[in-house]
């Protein structure tokens, strides 16, 4: 399943509260209040491969909260909240170039907290928390002209900080936190759009946390991004859309530290924005909505015929290192070797110790999981059929010998697959193919390491 892993966040503005949109044309549109006072700002951007060039920041009003959507027509629909937060008004406005040609602002409802979103066919759904209770309210709505028309607006759930995405099939998926301060359930909706109304599915609790954003595509993949209450760690997740339902993908998976969070997702490119969580700065990164789970078997057309030399592989450092508690000291990665496989990882560096009696990775002196922990996983995902060629470079010997060497071959041999010395060429002096193998563990080893006759190599090759 096609999912995103937002990766090292840059900083692209000062401010608090962004809100972030994106169309198909590659235009992205983000608005934001300024740190110390009311004034509301916004960047236009543009899609350059995995990235967006930003244009300069202009102010275009005034007030709190603002949420903003972008259509394939590059039309914009903003909502903010009143400074005193207990009022909502809306513009309508176009992206011309790098600026925004904003119509006049206009008051709609009474609330806070707005949440809007808008899909291709002009169709607009706006939900926010009434600022007598924790009652959540939505409008449908159409773009007509530099307007939109609202409907009545509608009660449909108790919360707090509200988000809404919809795509061009009408589907609506709605997410909050729960309306208790003391409670930090997050909660979802999926909805289909009738006429000016909403046909909501039940309210389900998916998690726990903290200011969560939505964003839906047209083939009904979600992607939430939320953080812990009272906590910076920001996480992401995915799922897809079945019938009211969402099929979540795996667990939520940290990526950054920040706060007001806002995704927004189109042509394939997603995007995210927050706030940093110590300091008044705006930070932004972007995602490939993309298998990640597969990429090597989705591109073999391109890949086959390559040598490992010319491939570059995505890797990870110290890959073993991801276990809390005590291991925390030594800790590199946030994600097991399953899950940094299912996020496209495939060349893993290992430092294999010996304890006695059990294989460990480690890190610094500090222990980490067990070496068949880490094989199961490696195991696991590759026995789910994927087509991906997975190398484990094991390096940085803690208390080996001879013996404790072949002891760890065999548990690898045992654990994925047939063990076998190999040259790094055929016999007629050609580079072995390396998607005969699947998974390829080489030990590399380094004079002083344990007293050795030679140096050995070992390739692991499980069944095709």
């Amino acid at each position: 399943m096609k999912d995103v892993f937002f990766g090292l966040a840059l900083q692209y503005d000062d401010g608090v509260q962004p809100s972030v949109a994106a169309n198909i044309n590659g235009v992205i549109v983000e608005v934001h209040k300024a740190q110390h006072y009311d004034n509301l700002w916004y960047r236009v951007g543009a899609v350059s491969k995995a990235d967006v060039n930003w244009s300069d920041s202009k102010q275009y009003d005034t007030g709190a909260r603002p949420s903003c959507a972008l259509n394939r027509h590059n039309q914009i629909v903003e909502a903010h909240s009143s400074k005193s937060e207990d009022e909502l008004w809306y513009h309508v406005g176009t992206v011309e170039g790098d600026t925004v040609k904003w119509e006049s602002s206009q008051k709609y409802d009474s609330g806070m907290t707005p949440s809007v979103a808008m899909n291709d066919n002009g169709v607009v759904v706006e939900v926010h928390k009434s600022h007598k209770n924790g009652g959540l309210w939505y409008h449908a709505g159409h773009l007509q002209g530099d307007k939109v028309t609202w409907s009545s607006s509608q009660n449909y759930d108790d919360g707090q900080n509200p988000s809404v995405a919809i795509n061009n099939q009408g589907i609506v998926v709605e997410v909050h936190r729960s309306h208790l301060n003391t409670n930090d359930g997050l909660w979802y909706h999926v909805g289909q759009i009738s006429d000016d109304f909403i046909v909501w599915g039940a309210s389900i609790q998916y998690g726990h946390g903290d200011d969560p954003s939505v964003a839906v595509t047209d083939d009904g993949t979600v992607i939430e991004m939320h953080k812990l209450l009272g906590g910076g760690s920001v996480y992401q997740r995915v799922g897809r859309v079945n019938g009211d339902r969402i099929d979540w993908v795996g667990s939520s998976s940290k990526f950054d530290q920040g706060s007001e969070l806002s995704v927004a997702c189109a042509g394939g490119l997603a995007i995210q924005v927050h706030k940093s969580d110590m300091y008044m700065n705006l930070w932004y990164s972007t995602s490939l909505l993309a298998d990640r789970a597969n990429w090597m078997r989705d591109n073999l057309p391109k890949l086959k015929n390559l040598s490992l030399k010319q491939l570059t592989l995505p890797a990870s450092h110290d890959s073993g290192m991801y276990l809390s508690g005590i291991a925390q000291l030594g800790k590199t990665q946030d994600l097991s070797l399953y899950d940094q496989l299912a996020y496209g990882i495939r060349y893993f560096d290992l430092r294999p110790g010996w304890d006695g009696s059990e294989f460990y990775i480690y890190h610094g002196g500090i222990q980490g999981p067990k070496l068949s922990d880490v094989l199961a996983d490696v195991n696991r995902f590759m026995s789910e059929g994927h087509r991906e060629l997975v190398i484990l470079k094991f390096s940085h010997y803690s208390d080996f010998s001879d013996d404790v060497y072949q002891k760890m071959a065999q548990k690898i041999q045992a654990s994925i697959g047939e063990c076998k010395r190999s040259p790094p060429y055929t016999g007629n002096g050609k580079r072995a193919n390396p998607w005969r193998r699947r998974v390829m563990a080489v030990c590399k080893y380094s004079q002083g390491e344990w007293p050795r006759r030679r140096q050995v190599s070992m390739t692991l090759a499980s069944k095709a």
